[in-house]
């Protein structure tokens, strides 16, 4: 089975950089249970707001995982 990890960071950028995180997160997830490819929230440091990350690691594992990361 084929594995990729990603790191989404906010960087040293304002709470609106850290609010992306989360929302490119949630859409990552969604999209990828579509493509029934597995992930794992290896690692999420929250922000100062509710619904906000400063950094999350995640592991997306299955069949296809380089055709996703490419496209």
């Amino acid at each position: 089975m084929n594995k990729k990890i990603i790191q989404l960071t906010s960087g040293k950028g304002p709470a609106e950089c850290e609010r992306v995180v989360y929302l490119l997160l949630e859409k990552l997830k969604k999209e990828l249970s579509e493509k029934q490819l597995t992930v794992e929230e290896m690692e999420l440091i929250s922000g100062k707001q509710d619904r906000t990350y400063l950094s999350a690691v995640i592991k997306i594992t299955g069949e296809h995982v380089t055709d996703f990361c490419l496209s």
